[in-house]
């Protein structure tokens, strides 16, 4: 058989959460060609199909009830493909009645083999390839495909929901589930692909195609049918099938026999030892993975909301249904009292805000936006601020009056971000331990050492012409003497006692056997804000500036923002360049963003017409407005917000004066970004000692400028891409916050330093500031010396540390795009001599310029 030839589908990049797949072409049955391999998000798999014959399945059968089913109940636990050869052949795939789907990792070793049963649809294919001549009825598959045209993207490997795609599909008549997804066959590609929902889709398909909703409960029940119910049905295996799995593992089955040889020497005692603690070792794990499996199950289960409303066309009002019943290509119809959502969806319309705790851990509400009718491709990253995650919560909604806030369902059950959740815990990615492979060499090394025992020990007792019997007993009895057969116990008994410790300290493992890696860690991660320091911030002040360009200079600090005026636009960007709101009368919002608005002492107003709701404020123009608390009659509305990303550091406002038909900009972000958007003209030549002498103290630092937008109109404003907006800004002056360091925090860093952890802070602020508090918290030792490297676009190396500054042009390589100013790219230098440790916070060409020994760095 000459070496398969294959056909690549698809066309996903190495970056995209995309299913490449390959199909062999020609050979015969049996061959490498039959195999479909498939590259999927979290390692490599290869799909083999096999089909049961009457003959090995009636041989395997009495094989079983001669042995008590032992043979099936090892080879399924260990050899899932022997099963399949052992009761059938392997065929083509589209001739399949089961799949093995084989998982390799890195190194292309087998992680993991299941064996997926093939749900058909309608009639299967025969072994002649021939099918029945009398008519049938269409499956409630293949009307869904006819009535909603269940195709594929031409750019992707997967199965999307297209209707009114103009084009008849290739027949979907047969299906297998490995791990909660569903792969459904592609008669006209010749291979199975998983199937999802409308992640491929452009904006403006999914604004178009799915707006007013499906047809019809004809086509509802159809996509039921394919896609499944809404739900995350989390499987809590009976005690049968846990104990199973458990005494299934080899060392079990050695400590068994063994067991049955000590009673049969008379080594009562010590076998009933052995055998009581394997028992309590074995009940302990059962008990504590069912009652894991048991709070997954209560996890996956808070998204199920009992009944949504839906639109359907020809329905006003929608309809209401139950959330299981959902499926891509629904619009919810969102109250305006908020509720949990059960699915992935799209907002196209209104906004909302939403609480992503459950995913993100942040208790901030998020604002959500309706999607734009643009080109760009879907992404779960990219319109995130579109995107109505399942399980989160929405708080509250807004929508123009007498309208509804809607939302476009993309993905249901498992396929939803909450679904991938749970699947991550219930299949965690395996882990190649080396401590396995070590105990499992050792266990090698003893059956090695004991085989030579068993060997001279059978041609001691033949010499001395003992019985069969004794010398059976004698020679095993040196194998469990060898190899410890109370080891899993041993281990198990260990575990568990670990875990419990662990669930004292407020500790949990969904994961056991993971324990095992916390005695093999080095390095802990912390976040900064939050975690080491506490979790709100507090106004320090603010530095503003004076002078008219190029003479531009800071003044003296000001505790309280609210004495500059209310003419000042340093104060006015305070109190506009944010994302607050109110929630039940309650303002909300980002916590930095609360204090420099309660700093300023303005009022936050969301006009509300008349008898109307405070959801329904999308019919005034200005939907949010800012007035001061001193002079009523100044007020700032909020005609576009521009939201803040961690790529762009940044956010920016639009506002308009009611005293005034020009529009302003006022942005505010870290104070990198916003030098580099200001004129040079409106920078104080000494901003960078300035920041310097407050993000060395330990405080969060923020910058803020504004530009006035003349000659443009609302409409224009509304269309404007933001890089346009935000440039040639006016440098207004440095907002400073004060976060304090955590009580508990140097204690815990106390205590992993003496136990030779080693502790890193992973932070987004300034780099002086993280030193600081590092400092604060004993992440950097007293004695350790920092060297704050910086290149700059010339390539210019500048060395700053120690009440030290010196240039090294000759030192740099290169230019580094888009250096951000000049002052953005640094490196830590810590320690001293030969052992100093560097911290790498910069680009690439950052790292080479400045890697050679400088002035300041230690040899």
């Amino acid at each position: 058989m000459g070496r398969p030839s294959y056909i690549q589908l698809g066309q996903g990049d190495e970056d995209d959460d995309d299913f490449d797949v390959e199909v062999g072409g020609g050979g015969g049955e049996g061959g490498e060609e039959d195999h479909v391999q498939v590259i999927w998000m979290d390692g490599e798999g290869r799909l083999e199909g096999y089909r049961q014959t009457r003959l090995r399945r009636m041989v395997f059968i009495l094989l079983n009830v001669v042995t008590f089913g032992v043979p099936w109940l090892i080879i399924a636990a260990l050899r899932p493909k022997l099963l399949l050869t052992l009761e059938g052949k392997r065929v083509e795939l589209r001739r399949s009645e089961k799949v093995l789907l084989t998982t390799f990792g890195q190194n292309n070793e087998v992680q993991d083999e299941a064996i997926c049963p093939v749900v058909w649809t309608r009639n299967r294919v025969d072994d002649g390839g021939g099918g029945g001549g009398g008519r049938r009825r269409p499956s409630p598959m293949e009307e869904y495909q006819h009535d909603s045209h269940l195709t594929k993207h031409d750019d992707d490997s997967t199965t999307h929901l297209l209707p009114e795609s103009g084009r008849t599909p290739p027949p979907n008549d047969r299906y297998f589930i490995h791990r909660h997804h569903k792969w459904v066959w592609d008669e006209g590609e010749g291979h199975f692909r998983r199937l999802e929902g409308l992640e491929r889709l452009t904006c403006n398909e999914i604004l178009t195609r799915y707006g007013e909703g499906l047809s019809g409960e004809g086509e509802r029940e159809a996509g039921r049918s394919l896609h499944g119910p809404n739900s995350m049905e989390v499987e809590v295996k009976s005690w049968p099938s846990l104990l199973k799995e458990e005494v299934l593992n080899p060392f079990y089955i050695f400590q068994l026999g063994s067991v049955i040889l000590w009673c049969l020497d008379d080594y009562t005692y010590y076998a009933s030892c052995v055998l009581v603690i394997s028992a309590l070792s074995i009940g302990i794990a059962l008990v504590e993975t069912r009652r894991q499996a048991e709070m997954v199950r209560r996890m996956a289960a808070t998204s199920e909301v009992g009944s949504v409303r839906v639109r359907m066309r020809g329905h006003e009002g929608g309809v209401l249904v139950s959330s299981k019943d959902l499926v891509p290509g629904d619009v919810l119809l969102i109250p305006r009292e908020g509720c949990v959502l059960p699915c992935d969806a799209v907002l196209t319309g209104g906004s909302c805000l939403v609480n992503e705790g459950l995913l993100t851990g942040e208790s901030t509400p998020v604002q959500k936006s309706a999607l734009l009718a643009v080109d760009d491709v879907w992404g779960e990253e990219k319109h995130r601020r579109h995107t109505l995650f399942g399980g989160t919560e929405v708080l509250q909604t807004r929508y123009y009056l007498g309208a509804s806030v809607t939302a476009v369902v993309v993905r249901t059950g498992f396929n939803t971000a909450k679904g991938e959740l749970i699947h991550s815990i219930l299949f965690p990615k395996p882990l190649g331990f080396q401590f396995y492979a070590d105990a499992l060499k050792f266990v090698g090394v003893l059956f090695i050492l004991a085989s030579i025992g068993m060997t001279y020990c059978v041609w001691i007792y033949v010499e001395r012409g003992a019985s069969w019997s004794v010398t059976l007993l004698r020679v095993l009895d040196i194998l469990t003497i060898v190899v410890p057969p109370a080891l899993p116990a041993a281990m198990t008994v260990g575990t568990v006692y670990a875990q419990a410790r662990l669930k004292r300290a407020s500790i949990f493992c969904t994961s056991p056997p993971r324990i095992n890696f916390c005695g093999k860690l080095g390095l802990i991660c912390f976040d900064k804000t939050g975690t080491l320091t506490e979790e709100g911030l507090d106004m320090w002040g603010v530095v503003p500036v004076t002078g008219k360009e190029p003479c531009v200079q800071f003044c003296d600090p000001l505790h309280h923002p609210n004495s500059l005026g209310d003419e000042s636009d340093l104060l006015r960007a305070m109190a506009a360049c944010h994302s607050l709101t109110h929630i039940h009368g309650r303002l909300v919002g980002d916590p930095l963003d609360l204090k420099m608005f309660e700093g300023t002492g303005w009022e936050l107003e969301e006009p509300i017409a008349s008898g109307v709701e405070e959801t329904c404020k999308f019919d005034v123009l200005t939907p949010t407005i800012v007035k001061s608390g001193r002079r009523r009659s100044i007020e700032l509305g909020i005609l576009r917000e521009l939201e803040f990303t961690p790529q762009l550091q940044r956010m920016s406002v639009i506002v308009r004066s009611s005293s005034s038909s020009e529009m302003v900009l006022y942005c505010k972000g870290a104070p990198e970004q916003i030098r580099a958007l200001c004129l040079a003209s409106t920078i104080p030549t000494n901003y960078d000692d300035t920041l310097d002498s407050y993000t060395v103290r330990g405080y969060r630092v923020l910058g803020l400028g504004m530009r006035p937008l003349r000659n443009l109109k609302w409409h224009q404003l509304q269309r404007a891409p933001r890089p346009g907006l935000e440039e040639n800004l006016t440098f207004l002056g440095f907002l400073v916050m004060q976060n304090s360091v955590k009580g508990a925090s140097m204690g815990v860093i106390r205590e992993l330093t003496a136990a030779r952890l080693r502790s890193v802070m992973v932070t987004g602020d300034n780099m002086l500031t993280a030193v600081s508090v590092a400092r604060e918290c004993g992440i950097v030792g007293e004695g350790v010396r920092v060297v704050v490297v910086g290149v700059g676009d010339d390539g210019a190396v500048t060395f700053r540390g120690e009440g030290r500054k010196g240039d090294e042009g000759d030192e740099g390589e290169g230019d580094d795009e888009g250096g951000g100013g000049g002052g953005g790219n640094y490196v830590f230098v810590l320690g001293g001599g030969r052992g100093a440790r560097w911290w790498n916070k910069a680009r690439t060409k950052c790292w080479t310029g400045s890697s050679r020994k400088g002035p300041f760095m230690p040899g």
